[in-house]
């Protein structure tokens, strides 16, 4: 009997032994009638497998076969993943944050070249008083040919140079509470209002003109701004 020699993993100790594994000899019957089996010409014999090990796994069954020079299988280790989920959540986040930042900055930008403008528009109203004159409030109204629809306005600065020109808009009766007729709920009252667009900013002061008739009162820019109002009575 002879051994073939093999390799074999211990299974508790992950270690690889060598493995004597027996080799059975081919039987032959020997008799006057039976010569003894030839001897195998040395030509003939095995030649071993150069650059190979055979392995054996824990169960004895042959294993994979590892090439000369090459490691023992490793065991299967687990590659990282890369986050990509996060990363992405992450930059879409810091762009919403940058675009809200740039919106704010161009209304912030927006509302300050608005409030510092070359020009303004004065939107303003005039008013007239008649107490010998009760109306229906709401009504139309007009006084004479000197206050009426179409009447100019004229915007000036301190020193009397022309820097804007309306009209009055139709008269509309209004209570004047102080009056006779206004605690009898009549109007006595004639509302007018205007626009003058494109007047120049930064002055010292304006004045306003209504049908020719000059108002001594001078306005400062952002009372312009905020809609100057003009009273003259009978």
């Amino acid at each position: 009997m002879s051994t073939q020699t093999g390799w074999r993993r211990d299974p508790d100790t992950g270690m690889w032994t060598a493995n004597a594994t027996p080799v059975q000899p081919a039987s032959y019957a020997v008799g006057p009638s039976v010569a003894a089996p030839p001897s195998t010409p040395a030509s003939a014999s095995v030649r071993p497998q150069i650059g190979r090990t055979m392995f054996t796994g824990e169960d004895g069954s042959p294993a994979a076969d590892l090439h000369a020079g090459a490691s023992t299988p490793a065991a299967n280790v687990a590659q990282p993943k890369t986050p990509w989920p996060w990363i992405i959540l992450a930059i879409s986040a810091v762009a919403v944050l940058l675009i809200g930042i740039l919106i704010s900055t161009n209304r912030t930008a927006a509302d300050s070249s608005g409030s510092t403008s070359s020009s303004i528009v004065v939107t303003g109203t005039f008013r007239h008083s008649d107490a010998s004159s009760p109306m229906t409030p709401g009504a139309d109204c007009h006084v004479g040919q000197k206050y009426q629809a179409g009447s100019s306005v004229t915007v000036s600065d301190a020193s009397g140079t022309l820097l804007g020109y309306g009209v009055l808009s139709s008269g509309t009766a209004v209570i004047n509470a102080g009056s006779m007729y206004g605690s009898e709920g009549y109007a006595t009252d004639c509302n007018f209002t205007f626009t003058v667009s494109d007047v120049p900013a930064g002055k010292s002061g304006y004045r306003l003109t209504v049908a020719g008739q000059p108002n001594t009162l001078i306005y400062s820019e952002q009372e312009m701004r905020n809609g100057p109002g003009i009273a003259s009575g009978s």
